[in-house]
């Protein structure tokens, strides 16, 4: 068998962002699981409208077994971003496609493996499976539902973030009952998590860490603070809310009102920064306002129990809900009812007890859900793709 992967990822170190980490940290945990790792990745993607935040520390994630190959990108004025706004097209990065297929065709070894999305990585992915003759994974980081059909049928393996995307993708694409499948979640690197739930580290606040839109729209944080402020005037006066994560559109757009009477908003911070943030917060916060977004679990709800924290979620039914309330660790409320936790917030601050023994039950949850013990599972189902039975004809 041979123990070699060609990683088709667009976001990769030194970008910055929740897909950037990830996917480094992943690739890293694998190459200490004994696999060689060659990633595709773009080199300083500039945008119109979104961001790309570069964080330098992510190079040194990775390690001697890791080996970068990044692929230059064309700004093209934003022409692209735009079409995709318009839904005019797939991806915003499709023009990315043609430079990455030449270039992983020329080194791709082993298994070719498209995190997706983008779109655009499971264009080269399949394409440079199918010219090479190698096996195909893919792995859907979100639920995306226009790949040609041919394409998922390729896959001798499909992943998911969560229980809910997976079986949706699987039911979506007709995927085959034999054709093996895995759930893993994003994770937490090592390093992440707290010494203790229970150290006596002063903590005050509520914490949100990462992308913001109007999709998660988690300045509805707000309402809840307000009306926390409202049951218990004394003990609440002093409830902060501080936002860390990328400047754009939603930022410039929606940071008025109350929000800004309750929060600050510091900008992005790389992702060390971030950790030592996370360790002086009493909360994290995760919101997801869509119906589209059902199936996710947001990355940074993991990093927020790799710190210990409790969390106050708000989003409809889905994974975010069943991960929240089945654990027991933090607060739940529909986004248009968030401002009804504010008596549950309240006993909280009010109760040490109470508080001592949700941080318990996240200390307890947080071991199942390092990056990785994530990855040793996706190594165990990368190694029987890797079977020669796998592969594409060519």
């Amino acid at each position: 068998m041979t123990r070699k992967i060609t990683f088709i990822s667009f976001y990769f170190a030194p970008l910055g962002r929740a897909d950037g980490v990830n996917r480094s940290y992943l690739a890293r945990y694998l190459a200490d699981l004994d696999w060689d790792i060659n990633v595709v990745c773009a080199e300083n993607p500039r945008g119109l409208f979104r961001n790309y935040q570069q964080d330098a520390s992510l190079l040194e994630v990775l390690g001697p077994r890791v080996e970068r190959h990044p692929v230059a990108y064309s700004f093209r004025g934003g022409v692209p971003e735009l079409m995709h706004i318009a839904r005019l097209s797939a991806d915003p990065f499709a023009h990315w496609v043609n430079d990455a297929i030449d270039r992983a065709a020329d080194i791709a070894e082993g298994i070719v493996y498209a995190v997706v999305p983008p779109v655009s990585n499971a264009a080269v992915a399949v394409a440079v499976a199918r010219k090479r003759g190698l096996p195909l994974v893919l792995d859907f980081r979100d639920n995306v539902s226009g790949l040609p059909r041919d394409w998922v049928m390729d896959a001798a393996a499909i992943m998911a973030s969560t229980d809910w995307s997976r079986q949706e993708m699987l039911a979506l694409y007709g995927v085959a009952p034999a054709t093996p499948s895995l759930t893993y979640f994003n994770g937490f690197p090592d390093g992440a998590e707290a010494a203790s739930a229970h150290a006596g580290r002063p903590r005050s606040g509520i914490i949100y860490a990462g992308l913001m839109n109007w999709e998660q729209h988690p300045f509805v944080i707000a309402d809840l603070i307000d009306a926390a402020r409202r049951v218990a005037p004394a003990l609440v006066s002093q409830l902060h809310a501080d936002f860390y994560g990328p400047s754009n559109y939603y930022t410039h757009l929606a940071w008025r009102g109350r929000i800004r009477k309750v929060a600050t908003l510091h900008g992005y911070v790389p992702f060390s920064e971030i950790r030592q943030r996370l360790q002086s917060a009493q909360f994290g916060l995760a919101t997801l306002v869509v119906d589209s977004k059902n199936y996710c679990i947001p990355s940074k709800v993991f990093q927020y129990i790799a710190a210990g924290l409790p969390i106050i979620a708000s989003s409809k039914q889905g994974a975010l809900k069943e991960l929240v309330e089945g654990l027991g660790i933090g607060l739940h409320a529909p986004p248009s009812r968030i401002h009804t936790l504010a008596p549950k917030l309240v006993e909280l601050l009010a109760d040490p007890i109470k508080m001592g023994a949700m941080r318990a039950r996240v200390t307890e949850a947080r071991n199942r859900f390092s990056l990785r013990s994530q990855a040793a599972m996706v190594s165990k189902l990368l190694e029987r793709v890797a079977e020669p039975q796998h592969a594409i004809q060519p």
